[in-house]
Order: C-alpha cells, then structure tokens, then sequence
C-alpha cells in the first residue's frame, strides 16, 4: 500500500503492474472542468482499475456487477451485450482507422494500377456491416473524420466500384484463367494478406479475401501475434496487410508516408518527390492554421492519389456499464472518458 498522492479528482492508493490500480477521491478537489456538472470531489469514492484480458470473462464481471463499467467494448461485442437489460452504452469518437497497408517494393504492388484496382475492390460497407455490426464509420480516406484536414474532395475518396476495378487489371494486363484467378506474363495475381490474431482484424481479412477473388487476386491469409507484424514491416516482409493506427492529428501522414520514415514507420516503402515536396509543406511550411489544414489536405490528396492505401473502418470508443450500480450521464463530455465524465458519474443508490 502506497500513500495516496495526485493533484487531480483521484489519487493513487495502491498500484500494482498487470493487475490493478485502486484510486480514492480527491477531497479538497474543487477546480473541476466546465465540462463537469460536479466541480467537486468524485462522487465515487473508490475506484478500483483492473486489466481483464479475456471478453467472456469481462462480460459477466459486468452483468453479475463485478464491474461496473467496461472501457474499449470491441464492436463486434456489442449485440451480447446489449441484449442485457442491465447493461447500458454510451460511445465517443474513435482515434484512428482500420485500412489496408500496402507495400510498394513488394510486387506486385509496386504498379499503381494494381493497387488501385485492389483499393476499388474492397467494400467498406460490407465490412462495417459484417465485422463491425454496423457501429462506427465506413472511412474512405486516411484521417479521422473529426480532423477539418480530412475534409478533402469527395470524388478523390476511395469507394467501392468493382466494375473499374477489373478494367484496371485488364487495362494492365492481367488475364483471368479458367479458375477464375488472373495472371500477366506468367506470373499468378497471388498475394499474401497479413492479419493479426484478434477478432476484428481476422474477419476483415477474410472478407477482403474473397472481394478481392472477385477481381482474379488470388489472397492467401496468414496470422500472426502484434509483434511479429511488426519485425515483418520493418524488414520490408510484407505484401498486404491489415492494420489499424490511432492518433487524433494529421501528422501521421508523416508517420506512415513520409521518405524519411522508410523502412519504418513508412513500411509501404513510398518514396516520390511530389509527395515529399507536399510533406514538407505540410509539416515545415504552415504558418497558420488555416494553411496547415490546406496543406494537409493536398498532400493526403497526393498520397490518395497513389493508392498507397484501403481506408476500411473509423472504430468509435464503446463503453459499457451496469445500470444496476451506476448513473453515467448520457453526454460525455470530452473527446475520451476522462476526469470530466468521471467526476459526475454516481453509484446508484
């Protein structure tokens, strides 16, 4: 037991690493956000953090009141849950987006019409219907739909359209054979599709698996741990894969893009001297705020132009709670669920 410190609404009382942390209110606290109704101390006295790493096990912590609140539901989870008349939701904006990272030094990515063709091929729609119950957002460019810089031309974004897809690979040479699958001088359309090992990413491979039969590719899947994915993009290993990032700023365009990040974090390996020029605008050049969202806004549109990438899914943040045991208002207020919201949930009773 450590003594309880911290500045904030909640001081630390104990801490102890993979397990729990366990919080007590702040008394004299009193200098709290506009965004709270409550200026004072927690209203909860107690708070108890726990790392519980298996859904099932979390779900019916929940709905015996083991818990009484879940952060960062997955979406798939959702219907479970809500079909528990003891269990109530509230959501916010997520911090990123789910997309298809391609690896242009790994053919046969490196044609522009391959990749293209290949973005075309994916419907958002069905994915966010399929894996994601229907929750969040389709996303059809790299940024978070919150950001003013992701507010480009709507005819530049990456939408569905199968039929252009497959005048692409038949522009580009790529024959279809009797099985269905295509290839160009000999060579088989055959790629493999890296995914991770949870849920979401899974099953998002697989329905990219068979949009992209569709157009000849022949997908193979292969999964494996976090970590790994990443040993494999910073080697240059991979052709496609599955990847999410999260961040709330237009600057991961200079993360994932840029050539002074290659090999990694820019594992697609791109490298042209128009989109750096539009980079270095971007992120030297912007005096106001004004040019800065002008300035990302072309160089995302240069980056989209290229089919460096297929934006699939904009995730928001789902929490969970049992009304049995807690009052959470209905706004929250904030872009996360933090000390402003914390302060005005009550304990029921």
């Amino acid at each position: 037991m450590t003594e309880a410190v911290g500045t904030g609404p909640y001081k630390f009382e104990s801490f102890a690493v993979g397990q729990e942390a366990v919080l007590v209110a702040n008394e004299d606290y009193s200098w709290g956000s506009d965004l709270s109704e409550n200026k004072a101390a927690p209203h909860i006295k107690r708070l108890t953090i726990r790392e519980i790493p298996d859904a099932s096990t979390a779900f019916l912590e929940l709905k015996t009141g083991g818990v009484g609140l879940l952060l960062g539901v997955p979406d798939q989870f959702l219907p479970q849950l809500q079909a528990d008349e003891s269990a109530g939701f509230r959501s916010l904006p997520g911090f990123g987006v789910t997309y298809l990272a391609f690896n242009t030094l790994a053919e046969p990515f490196g044609d522009v019409a391959v990749r293209q063709a290949t973005a075309l091929a994916v419907d958002q729609s069905a994915i966010h219907k399929s894996v994601f119950n229907g929750v969040g957002l389709e996303a059809h460019q790299f940024l978070i739909s919150s950001l003013a810089e992701s507010k480009i031309d709507p005819k530049l974004e990456i939408r569905h359209d199968l039929g252009k897809a497959n005048e692409l690979l038949d522009a580009a040479g790529w024959v279809r054979g009797d099985d269905g699958f295509r290839s160009k001088d000999g060579k088989p359309l055959k790629v493999k599709l890296t995914a991770q090992s949870e849920t979401a990413f899974k099953r998002t491979a697989e329905i990219v698996q068979v949009q992209l039969k569709a157009i000849g590719m022949d997908v193979e899947i292969v999964i494996f741990d976090s970590t790994t994915i990443t040993d494999q993009l910073k080697k240059g290993q991979h052709q496609l894969a599955v990847r999410h990032y999260g961040w709330n700023n237009a600057d991961i365009l200079d993360w994932f893009f840029s050539a002074k990040n290659i090999p990694y974090p820019n594992s697609s390996g791109w490298k042209d001297e128009k989109s750096q020029e539009l980079h270095d605008i971007a992120m030297q050049q912007s005096k106001t705020l004004d040019e800065r969202v002008a300035n990302f806004r072309k160089y995302q549109e240069n980056l989209i132009s290229n089919f460096l990438f297929v934006p699939i899914h904009e995730p928001v943040l789902n929490y969970a709670f049992n009304k049995t045991l807690l009052e959470v208002p209905e706004k929250l207020r904030g872009t996360q669920l933090g000390q402003a919201t914390i302060v005005d949930i009550k304990v029921v009773g």
